[in-house]
C-alpha cells in the first residue's frame, strides 16, 4: 500500500536466474484503491497446454533467459492508462514449464513505476465562443465518471455543471487519454450578457 494513489506508467519485472519453466505465462498486473476489491491493469494469458512440466522448458512465457528484465508501458502501448490506485499487485496462475495452471511459479523482481495521481484531473485546455459555450479538456481515464463544478469565488465549488461526464460523451474521441467536454456559460443571463466576471471550473472523480 502506498501512502497515496499513484497513477502506473509502467512496470517491469525480472525473470528468475535458474529455471525459466518456473516462469509464469498466465499473469495479471491489478489495482485497487481498498485491498479488497482488484481491477486487472495488464492480463497475459498464453497457457502451454502441452508443457512437459519441466523447469527448463521455456514454453510461452515471455521471459527466456534467466535474469532477463522486461518492461511494458501505459498510454495504450502495452495497456491503457489506468486510474490512480494505491495498492499494486502481480498475480501469477501458471507456470510456462507445467500444463494448465500452478506448476512451481518463481520470479526475481517486479518494479512498478507512475506519477502521482493528485495530478491526473487537471484541466489543460479552457476556451470559449461567442454563443456563451464554455469547452473543457482534461486528463482522465476510460471508465470513469467525472463532475463539473464552479465557483465564484475560489471557495465554493459546490455549483454542479454536470455531475455525471464520462469518455462516453467525449467530443474529441481520437485524442488519447483526455475527455473534452462543452457546456453554456452558468452564469450568462439576461441581467448578465457576459456572465459573471469571474468564473472558477473544477474538474472531480466521482467514480464510486
Amino acid at each position: 500500500e502506498f501512502a497515496e494513489a499513484y497513477v502506473l506508467t509502467h512496470f517491469t519485472i525480472t525473470s528468475n536466474n535458474d529455471s525459466i519453466g518456473r516462469n509464469p505465462d498466465v499473469w495479471q498486473i491489478l489495482g485497487s484503491n481498498d485491498g479488497v476489491t482488484w481491477t486487472i491493469i495488464y492480463a497475459y494469458d498464453q497457457n502451454d497446454t502441452g508443457a512437459p512440466g519441466n523447469r527448463l522448458y521455456a514454453g510461452n512465457s515471455v521471459w527466456t533467459v534467466g535474469d532477463q528484465v522486461i518492461r511494458w508501458n501505459g498510454g495504450g502501448v502495452d495497456f491503457p492508462t489506468p486510474p490512480p490506485y494505491k495498492w499494486f499487485r502481480l498475480n501469477a496462475d501458471s507456470a510456462a514449464g507445467w500444463p494448465g495452471t500452478g506448476g512451481q511459479l518463481s520470479l526475481a523482481e517486479v518494479e512498478f513505476f507512475g506519477t502521482s495521481g493528485g495530478a491526473a484531473f487537471a484541466i489543460t485546455e479552457i476556451s470559449t465562443a461567442s454563443d456563451n459555450t464554455i469547452t473543457l479538456t482534461w486528463d482522465a481515464f476510460a471508465g470513469r465518471i467525472y463532475g463539473v463544478y464552479y465557483s465564484l469565488d475560489l471557495v465554493d465549488f459546490a455549483f454542479d455543471i454536470n455531475d455525471n461526464v464520462t469518455d462516453a460523451v467525449d467530443e474529441v474521441p481520437g485524442d488519447g487519454d483526455k475527455i473534452t467536454f462543452s457546456f453554456p456559460n452558468p452564469t450568462v443571463t439576461t441581467e448578465a450578457p457576459f456572465g459573471a466576471p469571474a468564473l472558477y471550473l473544477r474538474v472531480v472523480d466521482l467514480t464510486p
